[in-house]
């Protein structure tokens, strides 16, 4: 059974501003009207109702628009459990990938530019609608990052893609 609006908003208090979540009525022995509902186990704050459980910033969007997200949910500053209206958005699968974070093996410090040993260079390059898209070589690494940077610009991707949350 998906929740709908009123039975959620019954059992639970949504603050826009902080993104918290508060029981307003016990659910069991565990939860109790005034805790705070959700957890956090994977990066993402989860609240169980009903015996499903739902991603806390899904029902976020839902109790603001007042339908669920169709795809998927992008925390715009990057940080996942930032579950604040002003944060969220709905988004296709293709538009929350130009928002996604650094990844941790990145070792030039820059989202899509690397050192190519096979030209001696730096190079540039960016991942758009599934396809790997060759920027350009450049001799030094401030030259990779601007074309990196250009490359942002023309495929649309978020200011805050490729940054450190």
């Amino acid at each position: 059974m998906i929740a709908n609006q009123q039975t959620l908003r019954e059992y639970l208090d949504y603050n826009p501003s902080t993104g918290i979540f508060i029981w307003k009525k016990a659910t069991s022995n565990r939860v109790r009207a005034g805790d705070e509902a959700g957890s956090n186990r994977d990066g993402y704050i989860s609240i169980n109702i009903f015996g499903k459980r739902y991603k806390a910033h899904r029902i976020a969007l839902f109790l603001e628009k007042g339908e669920w997200p169709e795809s998927e949910v992008d925390h715009i500053n990057g940080i996942t459990d930032d579950n604040r209206a002003s944060n969220l958005r709905s988004v296709s699968l293709s538009e929350n990938s130009k928002n996604s974070k650094r990844y941790s093996t990145n070792t030039s410090g820059v989202t899509g530019v690397y050192w190519f040993k096979p030209q001696n260079k730096w190079k540039a390059s960016i991942k758009s609608e599934g396809n790997q898209i060759h920027l350009g070589y450049a001799d030094s690494f401030e030259e990779a990052c601007v074309l990196r940077s250009k490359g942002e610009i023309k495929y649309g991707f978020h200011a805050n893609h490729g940054r450190e949350s």
